[in-house]
């Protein structure tokens, strides 16, 4: 069955990029915590501004 290989070689490369992503953003969200509040804040207050 050649189908195999192929197809848990892109398994295997999808869950490589999905626990990547997760790390990515985990280690974002732990080193930059308060300026991703910063940021919605600022969005947040420029909207009500615009509006």
């Amino acid at each position: 069955m050649p189908q195999l290989s192929p197809a848990s070689g892109s398994m295997i490369f999808l869950s490589v990029t999905v626990i990547f992503f997760v790390l990515v953003i985990m280690i974002r969200s732990v080193t930059s915590p308060k300026m991703m509040v910063d940021k919605k804040e600022n969005a947040s207050q420029s909207f009500r501004f615009i509006s």
